[in-house]
């Protein structure tokens, strides 16, 4: 379906609007700037059309469950992604993560080159095999789990779901308070729990 969009207000002349009409083709104003609103319907498209999503966050699969890591910038996802690959998980994704719908199942890999490279606040981009936490590291995984950083240091471990393009995947918050050591062991204790379910289901 052809549409045409404008950005920041912008009014369309009456010759486009008449254009339109004339020729079903859907028009629209935007308040987002042009580069914001060509990249919020390229996700848009993405997600409807091609069934994935970006999103930024650390991607990891803990025992053999696949588990996405979100938060603000700065909040300490790659670290607290160190941390886990350091207790010997498997490392999928640093920075930006591709969420795949096949049927009703999440699948996760890197987007671009983000499946190969780990991206360290202090030393820029380094390759995976160049970093000595990440020991174990893998292509692609099963989406099943998401939880999200947060800097805040009285943050309730509220358990709840959520959906990414329809699908459910169980859901919690974490704080990143006071290191990130303790951190990774709390999400580690936590999708071990739905590890140990699933064998036993």
């Amino acid at each position: 379906m052809s549409c045409m969009a404008f950005a920041e207000d912008q009014e369309p002349s009456e010759d486009i609007k008449r254009f339109c009409i004339d020729n079903h083709i859907v028009l629209f104003s935007s308040s987002f700037d042009g580069p914001y609103l060509q990249s919020r319907l390229t996700g848009l498209i993405r997600e409807k059309i091609l069934k994935t999503v970006v999103m930024h966050g650390v991607l990891m699969n803990l025992y053999g469950l696949g588990l996405l890591i979100t938060g603000r910038a700065g909040v300490g996802k790659t670290t607290c992604g160190l941390k886990l690959a350091g207790k010997g998980h498997v490392w999928i994704a640093d920075d930006l993560v591709a969420v795949v719908k096949k049927h009703r199942t999440l699948y996760g890999r890197g987007y671009g080159s983000a499946g190969n490279v780990v991206v360290l606040r202090d030393q820029g981009v380094m390759a995976c095999r160049s970093c000595p936490e990440i020991t174990r590291t893998a292509s692609d995984t099963p989406l099943q789990l998401w939880c999200e950083l947060k800097a805040e240091p009285e943050t309730p471990e509220v358990a709840e779901m959520r959906t990414i393009m329809g699908a459910s995947v169980p859901f919690t918050a974490f704080s990143s308070f006071p290191c990130a050591e303790d951190t990774a062991t709390r999400i580690e204790k936590w999708a071990y729990r739905f590890a140990a379910f699933k064998e036993m289901s």
